[in-house]
């Protein structure tokens, strides 16, 4: 499921380790670690209440796709960073929420394209949002999308690349 909207002026999201439209290094992907990547952003609004991070894989078409790699919603609205290596598991140390993912497991697995395919377009969008979203623990993104609309107040992005 594409989750859609505007990318709102001034608000960014950025990596330490790889920079918009870069290849992901590899300790981020099926050929290394598999660890989430670390993510700072800047600019979104004073009265974010969350945040809710989704990572898709945007070249598997549908039905299969977009493939869901992270979602990690309520991350909270005083944060303006996710540390690198967040754990699998429903929550994360931070308090956040996580979803589930292409591999029906919670938290982040990395990026993994067919071997010889054309490198992948990773996304992950960050939304901030009036609160946390309210949805049963564990949401598929299917589950997860309609709990967060009309509860965002900004958004934006951040893109990579990964092939094998």
């Amino acid at each position: 499921m594409i989750l859609t909207g505007t990318a709102t002026p001034g608000f960014t999201l950025t990596s330490s380790a790889f920079k918009d439209g870069d290849t992901l290094p590899t300790e981020f992907t099926c050929a290394g670690a598999q660890t989430s990547p670390p993510l700072s952003w800047s600019g979104g609004p004073a009265n974010a209440g969350a945040f809710t991070l989704v990572e898709q894989d945007m070249d598997v078409p549908p039905p299969n796709g977009p493939v869901v790699h992270w979602l990690i919603f309520n991350i909270p609205g005083s944060q303006n960073s996710l540390s690198p290596g967040i754990p699998q598991g429903p929550t994360a140390p931070n308090g956040a929420k996580q979803g589930i993912n292409a591999l029906r497991s919670l938290g982040y697995i990395g990026s993994c394209p067919p071997v010889g395919a054309a490198p992948h377009h990773y996304v992950f969008q960050l939304f901030a949002t009036d609160g946390p979203v309210t949805v049963k623990d564990q949401p598929t993104i299917v589950e997860f999308a309609p709990a967060l609309q009309g509860h965002i107040l900004a958004q934006t992005q951040l893109r990579a690349m990964f092939g094998r």
